[in-house]
């Protein structure tokens, strides 16, 4: 075959033409033709260059797209490092809110004649009768705490020089002008105890020791027609529908506590609590209003419930026991 006939049947092979390698051309090529005569590198080059960029502050033409990723990065470790923190803080406060008590501690100074859970301290200082038991009545619907807690209600008032001096029994019963018979004050040793339980409502309880069983017995007695009057706002959470000495109702608490009415005595009765001789006071409806007995021969307890009445029993048997 010739080389004619090899042209007719394929296309025309072009001739190649010689390239070298000095025709294909960079930008750093360029760079350094041009800097060879000044004896100038292409690091210098660069290294003038970020020097120039110091100096303006230029730097819009730097990648910024690996400091972005470390930022986010920053940020995202300091997001979970504070989401770590807060967790801890929530589980510590958690565990402390479960170990600590609803209130404060007891004073230390103060040593109740029952174990408390909780303690309220009244300035009762130059308070007349009626605030006295105004202030009892708000502690008592204050007091808070779970089921069968207990709260102490510490009255105080203080001296010339500022000093608390917390009242004793008798000083509490004439500072809100009862009508105790005096056989029954003079049977009162200085510790008391008033406190508020937390069952069906906030129920309150007194505590009086006594050195005398058969005077205080007495005394008890004497003391029962005026015993709802003289504390029936801080011991009634609802009225209760009494009888006076003429047979007729009293209709609201506030009617008993102004007029003073004796209660006949008769409107007490005998009920044996927990194998304790108990005298209660009951309403129309035949519920227990008002209740006191002797826990033992030193200690009278009166409240207005059978519940209240038996925790206060074992509170003092816990404090026999803790002293």
């Amino acid at each position: 075959m010739t080389a004619e006939e090899t042209q007719e049947n394929n296309e025309p092979i072009k001739p190649k033409t010689p390239t070298s390698d000095k025709s294909v051309r960079t930008y750093e090529g360029d760079a350094l033709e041009a800097l060879r005569g000044k004896n100038i590198s292409l690091g210098g080059v660069f290294t003038a260059e970020a020097k120039k960029r110091e100096e303006t502050g230029d730097f819009s033409s730097v990648d910024v797209e690996g400091d972005k990723t470390d930022k986010k990065r920053v940020l995202m470790v300091s997001l979970i490092v504070l989401f770590a923190l807060a967790s801890i803080l929530l589980i510590g406060f958690t565990i402390y809110q479960k170990i600590s008590p609803e209130e404060d501690l007891l004073p230390p100074s103060v040593e109740t004649l029952l174990p408390a859970d909780l303690s309220i301290n009244l300035d009762v200082s130059e308070n007349s009768p009626g605030e006295i038991i105004s202030a009892l009545v708000k502690a008592r619907d204050e007091a808070v705490g779970s089921l069968g807690k207990v709260t102490s209600i510490n009255l105080f008032s203080k001296d010339a020089s500022g000093r608390e001096i917390f009242l004793e029994a008798t000083d509490f019963l004439e500072s809100i002008s009862s009508r105790a018979s005096g056989r029954f004050l003079r049977s009162l040793l200085p510790e008391f105890f008033i406190g508020v339980h937390i069952f069906d409502g906030n129920q309150p309880f007194i505590v009086f020791k006594i050195d005398s069983y058969e005077s205080a017995f007495a005394g008890m007695l004497d003391f029962e027609p005026y015993l709802k009057n003289d504390l029936s706002k801080f011991f009634e959470s609802k009225v209760g529908i009494i009888l006076n000495p003429t047979g007729d109702s009293a209709t609201t608490s506030e009617n008993i506590v102004e007029e003073k009415l004796p209660l006949a005595p008769k409107s007490f009765e005998d009920l044996v609590v927990r194998n304790k001789d108990t005298r209660v006071l009951r309403n129309e409806d035949g519920q227990v209003i008002l209740m006191y007995s002797f826990a033992n021969q030193e200690t009278l307890v009166i409240t207005t419930n059978e519940n209240t009445f038996r925790e206060a029993l074992d509170r003092l048997s816990a404090g026999n026991l803790r002293n």
